[in-house]
Parts: structure tokens; sequence; C-alpha cells
């Protein structure tokens, strides 16, 4: 047998786990920013680069046979064979060139990739906002029950002008024209991602103060590759390449027979070689003309860097400027919602006011959070169009924009 306290202290476990149950298995079943980003991530398959096979370079170069006769005496027929081999140092440099060939980085699918990151993140704002207007949206339809109750028993006692009744019947067309089109957005990104109407979680979405804090801390821009390298690399390949054909030394082998003869001092067999001797002008030209090259793709990097200073340096001064409008809407709205607050209170104990006056606080109530929400919608759409100029999205390990 129990002690009571023992006994009194399971029944409290029980009926905690029996209230926390549900709410942990509802959990469980809800979507959030890292799940959303890491199903469509899963989800895409980029194309794939074609097998290519390793290039083995040739030891020769040209292979030439050649043959010459005198007054039609095939019996004394000339036979001259010429190879050109290929260098030890020019095959590894045409090895080396060929495997950067093959690391050719595919800027199509990476831009892809980075621009349905970006589509992700910006529609996972979109269900966040419509989410937060589904609220607003609910909460104004209450609002217009109370109002035409308000207007039934005014009607009837004919107290209500006809101006207020058409302007209600507006207000109800336009609350359900956004009701209708806040469902329509939210079904196609439901169809489009396969969310399957589950509940999303929007407790990880950063505040307008984490995002200016974010701000405060955060580099105008982030270290990104060279846009470039792959060039700069491949003329590096290339004047290797050119280097290494310059500084070969053995020309050229050359084996010639002459036909049979009776004189046994005619030379039958000749055996020669060709040596290349390198001088300070020969071949130079197009090694000049790749060192140009480098240069004026070192210049273009520096050009690109400086533009995407200026593009996210403009960005930034954007999102600056939404997050001080915010702020400053803020405190407008605070104000006039301190003193509609103190207005309602004092209506709400005089009976003999109408109480129309106080649906109205409330409508003007509701436009200031849709106002709020707006601004902070624009504040969101800035700071993700930022993270985009930033380089944020072009970083190998591009993360959850969402997560500060």
């Amino acid at each position: 047998m129990l002690p009571p306290q023992n006994v009194f202290n399971m029944f409290r476990l029980l009926v905690l786990l029996f209230l926390c149950l549900p709410t942990w298995l509802f959990s469980q079943g809800r979507i959030d920013a890292d799940a959303f980003l890491q199903m469509q991530t899963a989800a895409y398959r980029a194309p794939q680069k074609a097998d290519i096979p390793d290039y083995r370079p040739p030891w020769v170069d040209k292979l030439e046979f050649r043959t010459e006769t005198r007054d039609f005496m095939f019996d004394q027929q000339e036979y001259l064979l010429r190879l050109s081999p290929v260098s030890r140092r020019t095959r590894a440099a045409q090895s080396e060139l060929h495997r950067h060939w093959l690391s050719r980085p595919d800027d199509r699918v990476e831009a892809v990739r980075q621009e349905l990151s970006y589509q992700w993140h910006a529609d996972w704002l979109i269900l966040y906002l419509l989410e937060q207007e589904q609220v607003l949206l609910a909460e104004e339809a209450d609002l217009l029950a109370d109002r035409q109750i308000l207007q039934d028993n005014q009607l009837s006692s004919l107290l209500v002008e006809a101006s207020q009744l058409i302007k209600h019947e507006e207000n109800i067309s336009k609350h359900r024209w956004a009701t209708q089109q806040n469902a329509i957005q939210l079904a196609q990104l439901n169809d489009t991602y396969r969310l399957e109407n589950r509940p999303l979680s929007f407790e990880g979405m950063p505040t307008a103060d984490q995002i200016g804090e974010w701000l405060l801390n955060s580099p105008v821009a982030i270290d990104l590759a060279d846009p470039f390298a792959y060039e700069k690399t491949l003329l590096e390949k290339e004047i290797a390449l050119e280097q290494a054909e310059d500084q070969r030394w053995l020309d050229f082998v050359q084996i010639r027979y002459q036909g049979p003869h009776e004189d046994l001092l005619t030379e039958r067999i000749a055996l020669s070689m060709g040596v290349n001797i390198p001088t300070p002008g020969q071949d130079k030209i197009k090694i000049e003309e790749l060192k140009i090259e480098q240069a004026e793709y070192a210049q273009r990097t520096a050009l690109a860097e400086e533009a995407r200073q200026r593009r996210s340096l403009t960005n930034r001064r954007q999102l600056t400027q939404a997050l001080s409008a915010l702020q400053e809407l803020q405190s407008i709205i605070g104000e006039e919602s301190n003193r509609l607050d103190r207005l309602f209170d004092a209506l709400s104990n005089d009976a003999s006011q109408d109480p129309g006056i106080l649906l109205d606080i409330r409508q003007r109530q509701l436009e200031q959070r849709q106002q709020l929400l707006e601004q902070t919608g624009a504040v969101m759409e800035a700071y993700l169009e930022y993270r985009w100029e930033r380089g944020d999205f072009f970083a190998a390990d591009a993360i959850n924009m969402w997560q500060l």
C-alpha cells in the first residue's frame, strides 16, 4: 500500500503527462523553417555531369613517313621516317590542363541552386505572413459580425444611416476578397511544396529587433570565392603548357633508308635528330597574350567585387531604412493605441454612448496591427534581399537565413 503522499504525486505526474502528450504529438508533425528547407533541398536533384574518361597524353606529337624515287628506279627507293616526341614536362602539363577542364564548375547548375534557395526562403516568409494575416482576418470577421448585430438592432429602430450600411457592406466584401486571396495563396504554396496542409511552426522567425542587432554586428559583405578562379587557373595551365613546349630540347628523331646498292660504300641507313635551341624571342607571343588575359581577369575580379560591395551597401541602407520606418511606426501607433485604450475604457463605462464607437476603436486597432504587419513584412523582405546581395546564398555552406 503506497503512502497517500506518493499516490498524490503519482496522480499529479499522470495528469501532467496526459496534458503534455497531445502538445508533444502535435509538435512532432509541425514543420519549421529548418525542416522546410531540408525538404526542398532533398527533393532537388541537380543534373549530373557526363562521365568523361581520363586523358592520356601521347608520347609522339607527329609521325611522318616520306618516300622518294630517282628516275623511277624502285630498287633504289629512299624511305624516311620522322617522329617528333613529346617531352615528359609537356605530357604532365597536358594532363594538368585536361584535369582542370574536367573540374570546370557548372555555373548554371550553381545559379539554379542559389535562386531556388532564395525562392524557398521567400516563400517561407510568404507562408509566415499569410498565417499572421489569417489571425487578423479572423478577428476582423468577429468585428464585422458584431457590427452586423449592432446595425440590425439599430435598423429596427431606424437609428442607422444608409451610408453606414453601405460602408459595412463594402467592408464585408473586402474581407471576403482578402480571405479568399489568402486561402488561394496558401493552397498554391501547399501544392507547390507538398505540405499536405501540415501545421507550420514559425517560432524561429527573427523579430525586427533581432534583425537590427544582427545588422549591427555583421560585415557589409562576406568573403566569397573568386568568380574568375577557374579562368585564372586555366590561363596558368595554358602558360605552363606553352612554356613546356618551348623548353623541349629534342625536336625530332629521323631514320632514312636508301634502297639496296651494289656499292658497299654507299650509305643505306641514316639516323639523325633535331635539337631545339630556345631563343629569347622564340614562340613567346602566345605566352605574352595569355599573361595579358591574366591581367584582364585580375581587373575584372576587382571590378566585380567592387560592384558587389556597392550593391550590398545599397541593400544594407534599404534594410536600415525599413527598420527605422518600422520603429517610427511602432512609436506612433503605440501612442495612438494608448489614447484609444483610454478612450475605450471611458466609453465602456458610459451606457449612454453609441456602441458603434467602441467597434470603431476596435476597427482602428485592427488596422494598426495590419499596418505593423505590412511594415514587418517589408523589413523581412529587405533583410532577405540584403542577405542575397551580401553573398550568403552564394557561400558553399549556405544555411537557414531565418535563423539568427
